[in-house]
């Protein structure tokens, strides 16, 4: 896991090969995690949600936007997730927003075919989705 805060104010901070299931990449504004950046530690980013950690200064996610694409890993992602070039995938995208509209996440991820369910059930009353990860 690393974290890092650009020139252009963003921090990146990139998971890779969490438990050889997902690659993860989330960039957040560095102004949403001021607070929380000074004290940012690996060991924080493995056992807590990123979400958990961001309501702690604040940050509370009120919108979400998600897509879900089935591909195929290039060797590099193969590599990191344990798999063989060319295996099935998810590459995941999310973009969420606070109440004020600011986009405060741009998420990048990528799930094992192979290690991963997408369920959706639809309701008169709404949508929910459940993503089970074996």
């Amino acid at each position: 896991t690393g974290y890092l805060c650009g020139a252009k104010g963003w921090m990146k901070a990139e998971t890779k090969a969490f438990l050889s299931k997902f690659l993860l990449t989330i960039v957040v504004p560095c102004t949403c995690v001021s607070g929380l950046r000074e004290n940012l530690t690996r060991e924080m980013l493995e056992t807590h949600s990123f979400y958990s950690l961001l309501y702690h200064v604040g940050v509370v996610p009120f919108a979400a936007e998600d897509s879900y694409e089935a591909v195929t890993l290039g060797e590099y992602e193969a590599k990191l997730l344990g798999c063989v070039p060319g295996a099935a995938a998810f590459h995941h995208q999310r973009r969420t927003t606070m109440e004020n509209g600011l986009v405060y996440e741009c998420t990048s991820s990528y799930m094992r075919g192979d290690r991963v369910r997408l369920d959706v059930c639809f309701q008169k009353s709404g949508t929910s989705f459940t993503r089970v990860v074996d």
